[in-house]
């Protein structure tokens, strides 16, 4: 992992909390492993309505519809595909299937001042 930027929004005006951010990754990894690690272990550890979370690795970026999931997955869709979890739980062992990963370009305008939370 290169580098994280994370963030957490309360709940307000209606729209539920949620964890949103990106994961930058070198070129070695595997960018919708580290996805799909990062959103099993948010889902059991934090709380929230909405995990907006995607992995960037050489200029392109991979979200949740990598792993077969809807693009701002809520905790009923990541219950779906990990089931219910227990605080320490470890990542299963095969992981869940997934399709094949696609991926699309970084936009321009994606580097912007990074927030290193992912706590409530």
């Amino acid at each position: 992992m290169v580098s994280t930027e994370l963030a957490y929004s309360r709940e307000k005006f209606g729209y539920s909390s949620s964890i949103h951010g990106a994961i930058h990754v070198t070129s070695q990894a595997d960018p919708v492993d580290v996805l799909d690690r990062a959103l099993f272990q948010l889902y059991r550890d934090v709380r929230v309505g909405g995990y907006d979370v995607m992995t960037e690795r050489d200029g392109l970026l991979w979200d949740p519809e990598s792993l077969g999931l809807s693009a701002t997955p809520s905790r009923s869709a990541l219950v779906g595909r990990y089931g219910n979890l227990a605080p320490g739980q470890t990542f299963p062992t095969p992981p869940p299937p997934r399709p094949a990963p696609t991926s699309r370009p970084v936009p321009a305008n994606s580097r912007s001042t990074a927030t290193s939370s992912a706590t409530p």
